[in-house]
C-alpha cells in the first residue's frame, strides 16, 4: 500500500499533466535546488492559516516534497513520464 501523500503526489501530477503544466513545474523544482527546503520552511510556517483552505495532508505532502531532495527527483521524473 502507497503512503498518502505518494497517492497526493501522484494525483497532482495527473492534474498538472492534464493542464499541461508538468514541464514547468519540473523545471520550477529542478532550478529551485536548495531554495526548495526554504519554500518548505515556509509552507510549513504557513499551515496554520492554509489549513482554513486546503486539507493538512495535502499541506504536508507539499511541505515534505519540497523538503526531501529525493522526494522532489521521484515527482519530477513521475511529471516526465509520457504514461499517466
Amino acid at each position: 500500500m502507497q503512503k498518502p501523500q505518494t497517492q497526493i503526489w501522484q494525483e497532482w501530477a495527473g492534474n498538472l499533466k492534464r493542464n499541461k503544466l508538468q514541464n514547468i513545474i519540473a523545471v520550477l523544482l529542478e532550478a529551485g535546488g536548495p531554495l526548495n527546503t526554504l519554500a518548505a520552511q515556509l509552507v510549513y510556517v504557513s499551515q496554520p492559516v492554509m489549513g482554513s483552505f486546503v486539507d493538512d495532508s495535502r499541506i504536508s505532502a507539499l511541505a515534505e516534497l519540497l523538503e526531501e531532495k529525493e522526494h522532489t527527483q521521484n515527482f519530477i521524473h513521475a511529471l516526465r513520464e509520457d504514461a499517466l
